[in-house]
C-alpha cells in the first residue's frame, strides 16, 4: 500500500486503498469490495490500519471469435 510512518490521514490511507483496488483490478479481480479500520494505540501514539478484502470472482476470458470485417478475404493460413 506504500504508506510510510506517520502517514495517517484518511487521504493517504484512500489512496493507498486505490492502488490496492487498481492491483486487484490488474490482476482480473474486478469485484473486489476493500474497506479499512484503524485501530489506535494512544499508549505508543501509533496506529493499525487493518484492511478487508472481499476478492470476489476472477474475471476469466472465455472464447475469443475473430471476425474479418474488410472487404479482403481472408488469406490462406499455412496451417490450415
Amino acid at each position: 500500500m506504500q504508506l510510510t510512518l506517520g502517514q495517517t490521514t484518511a487521504g493517504r490511507r484512500n489512496e493507498a486503498l486505490e492502488r490496492l483496488r487498481e492491483t486487484l483490478r490488474d490482476e482480473g479481480l474486478y469485484q473486489a469490495e476493500v474497506s479499512a479500520e484503524t485501530v489506535p494505540h494512544p499508549e505508543t501514539h501509533q496506529m493499525d490500519i487493518v484492511v478487508h478484502v472481499k476478492p470476489g470472482p476472477r474475471a476469466r476470458v472465455g472464447f475469443i471469435q475473430l471476425k474479418n470485417g474488410t472487404e479482403y478475404p481472408m488469406p490462406k493460413s499455412s496451417l490450415d
